[in-house]
């Protein structure tokens, strides 16, 4: 675009305040190009998180506690690619990395129980598992987890072999059989807002063969794991219809829950959380949900 294609970005000074702008001239000149290269890399590739990594700091009952502490059952879908799932008997994808370089920073030991959304999410509440990957915070579930921050955003969005669809409000979901995830934290809201129509499936990979089949209208998935899907299935006839909005639902914040008794584990997963480097957090989202790059930072270790 002769020279158009990028913005350069300046502090405009007013005509009659010539002294002003040549101050202003001086001290940018005087900035250190190292500084400024790390502060563009810092907001461009990082937003806004420091390059350094943060040691984790545990108190000394924290400390004690983790040597006292058994192997943490943790559970994981086995379907839900490129987040978790099994593949030739082996768990792997963007949760189980992030979730070993926290066992690597901590010393703690994982021990995967893996299956179904809905069969862990019962194994959770009564007690049988220890963490439960992949799940968002709502109010319904404070009574029986215990949340870390958020590790992973994803977008719920909407899949149709409909062209012509647009997926752009709630109303834009009546009259249409719409697939869901069984358990899904916006199941409730979806079913208020159209009954019936609302179909739980107990796979992910059932609810896409059902969309190819016509059974239902639309599919609502998390858009990396409803590509997965897709390109499994060899569909090449799905549109993406649009991102759902549904009452407060915009995009799914998934985080670690841990079960009341080991609340004491919350912070120091925080810690572990906070403790990935940018980098490390770059190379696993290009791992798993970007093209792959060349590195030759060493893979996390297996969970035991």
């Amino acid at each position: 675009m002769n020279g158009q294609e990028s913005e350069d970005f300046r502090i405009a000074v007013q005509k009659d305040a010539p002294t002003l702008h040549r101050q202003l001239d001086d001290a940018l000149a005087r900035i250190d190009p190292n500084w400024l290269r790390e502060t563009q890399e810092r907001w461009q590739e990082y937003g806004g998180r420091s390059l350094q990594a943060r040691q984790v700091r545990l108190t000394p009952a924290q400390q004690a506690m983790l040597r006292q502490q058994g192997p943490l059952r943790v559970g994981l879908m086995r379907d839900y690619a490129p987040l978790s799932f099994e593949d030739g008997g082996q768990i792997q994808g963007l949760t189980v990395d992030i979730l070993a370089r926290i066992m690597d920073t901590t010393g703690l030991r994982a021990m995967p129980v893996v299956g179904q959304w809905h069969q862990l999410i019962e194994l959770f509440q009564r007690g049988e598992i220890d963490i439960m990957a992949n799940i968002s915070d709502l109010p319904s579930r404070r009574e029986y987890s215990r949340f870390t921050q958020p590790y992973h955003f994803v977008s719920v969005v909407g899949f149709t072999k409909s062209a012509d669809y647009r997926l752009t409000s709630k109303e834009s979901l009546k009259g249409l059989r719409v697939g869901y995830g069984e358990g899904i934290f916006y199941a409730d809201a979806l079913r208020r807002e159209i009954g019936d129509n609302a179909i739980a499936f107990s796979d992910q990979a059932s609810m896409f063969i059902a969309l190819a089949n016509g059974q239902i209208d639309l599919v609502l998935a998390a858009l990396d794991n409803g590509n997965h899907w897709l390109r499994e299935q060899g569909q090449r006839d799905v549109h993406i219809a649009g991102e759902l909005t549904l009452d407060d639902v915009i995009r799914e914040d998934l985080r670690f829950a841990i079960r009341p008794e080991l609340e004491a584990l919350v912070p120091i997963l925080n810690l572990a959380l906070d403790g990935i480097t940018p980098t490390e957090r770059r190379v696993i989202e290009n791992r798993w949900l970007g093209a792959q790059i060349a590195t030759r930072t060493p893979a996390p270790s297996p969970l035991n």
